[in-house]
């Protein structure tokens, strides 16, 4: 029998979490998001903390809840009969490993998705592999019903084949796209148009839940689908019982003397003392450079290899399982053939394609060698056997490189050495900062639970920097630092606080100063130079930024700082009248405010016009060259802004104002019963209002017929099938919907009809003795009213009786 894995803690409080977000979104709820889409959802966990597993649990609940939507009433209409989703990732072996967690099981172990929803997932759907999209579990189904209908789809594909397929265009009444490895999608390119396309084909108009997960998202992963929902990074991991015993070894820096630190500390304060940025700078590069010489490197491949060899040997001279990242492919085949020449023997195997790489992998597994070289190929969506050792000889100054090879290994148990031959700055400053997180989560841990059953430390380590190490656990540690500069000795405290010294300054003077920042803006221009130039040439330097497209200034970027960085630098960031910081990107207010500060001006933003909305929404077409259109291309025009679904809305901005500002310019603002404005963002009444307004027409929202609602309200069920039905099945669904509470109530929604609008149109309003009208998501007499007027009984009775 297969094993069945049972979720650990975090991913229970994972699952949870994004079960709220998923079910609320479900029943049409919408929450604040700082991403692209309001229904994204990001997820952040270590490599080796069950990122499949988490998204296979959060599919069977979500399954589960559905399965009891079709016996419920109340709940019937919010969960689609039949759930579609889509699976991505950016390469194929990462994309097969997830579809066989989720559906097939792999390595003895049951797969994630529960058997009950299993034999329910229909065999029409997509193959992960380009040249096969006729269906991924054929075989195993065969034996299933012919009548596909109420089945599930999941269809699993790469990025690249959604794209050359145009897996888009073959969907429709998509519930969730899910993807993997999210780190690697951009904000433009084919990773962002399959997702655009495959949005617009959400069920009912609505967007489908986006669901990307990542152990290494960046800033631009976070713009794109907003901050982590959920978040286990790899300093929890460490220090959770989960994660291997690793040790961390720097293997250089051993001959470093207290005098040579001396010297570099004393360059540093003469850096840190200079005023002229070019000259700090110039300094500091130095600098890195003399940090870097001190330590003593390997000379050479071969040393290399018998450096590796010496480390990598059990007592028994076996050699462990290891891998190695390599600078190159030339760097990686010579390493490769140096271990395998000073072993007498075939252990060691380089690879750079597709092909080599599942070879390799499968003699790894087997025993057959065993040690893998590479430069890059097993950064991500590589299932790894369990490693003893990972050893690094390639320089980087990616951190999500450096991360996501740091996650190699992490899926085993036992001891994982690491071993950096590379040691420069960086590397020393990220896994010191590593390390200091992971002893912040060891005293969180401590103040959970009692001291004696507390986890043994997963990251073990021998005091480095005295400021904020200087506090021992008692027990034996989980993630250990070691090396010449980790250790207790005054050398490795030196080398370790000059690395962070040395790589915060360089930040700091790598930024723009503002006397650049106005360099930049005046076309590279010195200050003399600007102040040679006439009044109309400053003017057409000005105007030109001052009418830049929102998408050219997003690509603003001086010496790596973007725009909202240049803005803090410049102290010139606009704040809302709630005192939220205001993007110069997507606003011309705090956009002007900018220019005003760079160029010592005092430019205005011109209150949007009425002519400029409706040349605008005739897609930037004057009132003649609108008269000359034709009525088909008008009308053709008018319904594309009409079908345009809510997150492509909440995108419209012109010269700054949103689309509830334009509705008020317009004065086509649109209230609710109570009073309320509402937004043309989400509300199709609001919106068609406001295009009635723009293009002096009379569209008309299709309304809300009382058949309808009955049918909703029966189950979805016909008057014929209705009266087929049993007394007490009509009873039971009756009761049900008497008995709903108040919150439920507030989330039935029909065809964006609220319960209120849905009392209008039943003529079922219900009114207290003062006349006010009494709501039936908030009272029980309107909402006993509403089912009297929708089942043709009288509840009211017993509600006079009791």
């Amino acid at each position: 029998m297969q094993e069945r894995l049972k979720p650990r803690e975090y991913q229970k409080e994972g699952e949870k979490i994004v079960i709220k977000i998923l079910t609320d979104r479900i029943r049409g709820k919408v929450r604040e998001t700082t991403g692209n889409y309001e229904s994204g959802i990001l997820i952040e966990m270590a490599t080796g903390s069950g990122k499949t597993f988490l998204t296979g649990e959060i599919m069977n609940h979500i399954l589960k809840l559905r399965n009891k939507a079709r016996n419920n009433p109340s709940l019937r209409g919010i969960f689609p009969e039949r759930f579609n989703v889509v699976i991505l990732t950016n390469r194929i072996d990462g994309l097969e490993q997830f579809r066989d967690d989720l559906v097939e099981g792999r390595n003895g172990k049951s797969p994630i998705i529960e058997e009950q929803f299993l034999k329910n997932i229909s065999k029409n759907t997509f193959h992960s592999k380009a040249d096969d999209l006729d269906g991924f579990i054929q075989d195993k189904y065969d034996e299933l019903e012919k009548d596909e209908r109420s089945k599930d789809n999941f269809y699993f594909s790469t990025f690249q084949t959604a794209e050359l397929k145009k897996l888009a265009d073959k969907l429709e009444n998509i519930d969730m796209i899910i993807i993997d490895e999210a780190h690697n999608v951009g904000e433009e390119g084919t990773y962002q148009k399959v997702i655009d396309d495959l949005i617009k084909k959400g069920r009912n108009g609505v967007s489908p839940v986006i669901y990307a997960v990542t152990a290494t998202p960046d800033n631009k992963t976070k713009k794109i689908f907003g901050e982590s929902s959920f978040e286990y990074g790899l300093s929890k991991y460490l220090a959770s019982e989960y994660s291997p015993k690793v040790k961390y070894n720097i293997t250089i820096g051993s001959s470093v003397t207290v005098d040579e630190i001396k010297s570099i500390e004393k360059m540093l304060q003469e850096a840190t003392s200079l005023e002229d940025i070019k000259e700090k700078r110039k300094f500091v590069s130095e600098l890195e450079k003399k940090f870097n010489g001190i330590l003593e490197r390997i000379p050479s491949i071969r040393h290399l290899c018998q450096d590796i060899l010496s480390k990598i040997k059990t007592e028994n001279k076996e050699i462990e399982k290891t891998i190695i990242f390599a600078s190159s492919i030339e760097e990686a085949d010579e390493i490769a053939e140096n271990l395998n020449k000073q072993t007498g023997k075939e252990v060691a195997l380089s690879y750079h394609s597709k092909n080599e790489r599942i070879q390799a992998l499968e003699e790894l597994k087997k025993g057959n060698i065993k040690i893998i070289v590479s430069v890059d190929k097993l950064n991500e969506s590589v299932d790894l056997p369990t490693i003893s050792n990972v050893i690094f000889y390639r320089m980087t100054d990616s951190p999500k490189i450096y991360f996501q090879q740091l996650g190699r290994g992490l899926r085993g148990k036992g001891e994982l050495k690491y071993y950096d031959y590379v040691g420069v700055l960086k590397n020393i400053q990220w896994v010191g900062n590593i390390y200091e997180e992971y002893k912040e989560e060891l005293e969180k841990n401590k103040e959970k639970k009692p001291k004696e059953n507390l986890k043994k430390n997963n990251f073990n380590s021998k005091k480095t920097d005295k400021s904020h190490l200087d506090t021992e656990l008692d027990e034996e540690e989980n993630f250990s630092l070691s090396g010449s500069v980790f250790n207790t000795s005054e050398v490795s405290i030196g080398l370790y606080n000059l690395a962070n010294k040395i790589v915060n300054l360089k930040e700091e003077v790598d930024k723009p100063t503002k006397l650049e920042i106005i360099s930049y803006f005046r076309g590279n221009r010195t200050e003399e130079e600007w102040q040679k130039l006439s009044e109309n040439e400053k003017n057409e330097v000005i105007n030109h930024w001052f009418n830049m497209k929102n998408k050219e200034k997003d690509n603003i970027e001086i010496n790596g700082c973007k725009l909202t960085e240049i803005t803090r630098i410049m102290n010139a960031r606009y704040y809302d009248k709630n005192g939220n910081r205001v993007n110069p990107i997507d606003n011309k207010i705090a956009w002007v405010k900018f220019l005003n500060t760079i160029f010592g001006v005092n430019l205005e933003i011109e209150k949007l016009s009425k002519e400029e909305i409706i040349f605008y929404f005739r897609g930037n077409r004057t009132e003649e060259e609108w008269q000359r259109l034709s009525e088909n291309k008008k009308n053709e025009i008018i319904n594309n802004w009409l079908n345009m679904t809510n997150r492509k809305r909440n995108d419209i901005i012109i010269n700054g104002a949103k689309l509830s500002e334009i509705a008020s310019i317009l004065n086509a603002n649109y209230y609710d019963e109570e009073g309320n404005k509402v937004n043309p963002v989400d509300n199709k009444i609001a919106w068609i209002k406001l295009l009635n307004t723009i293009f002096g027409v009379n569209l008309e929202i299709e309304k809300l017929s009382k058949e309808e609602i009955i049918f909703y309200f029966r189950g979805n069920r016909t008057e014929e099938e209705w009266q087929r039905l049993s007394e007490n099945k009509k009873n039971e669904i009756i009761n049900n919907w008497l008995n709903m509470t108040n919150r439920k109530r507030n989330d039935i929604i029909i065809n964006g009809a609220k319960l209120s609008e849905i009392a209008n149109i039943m003529d079922a309003n219900c009114y207290d003795e003062k006349g006010n009208k009494l709501h039936p998501n908030r009272y029980k007499e309107g909402w006993i009213k509403l089912l009297d007027t929708i089942f043709g009984n009288d509840f009211q009775i017993a509600i006079n009786k009791k």
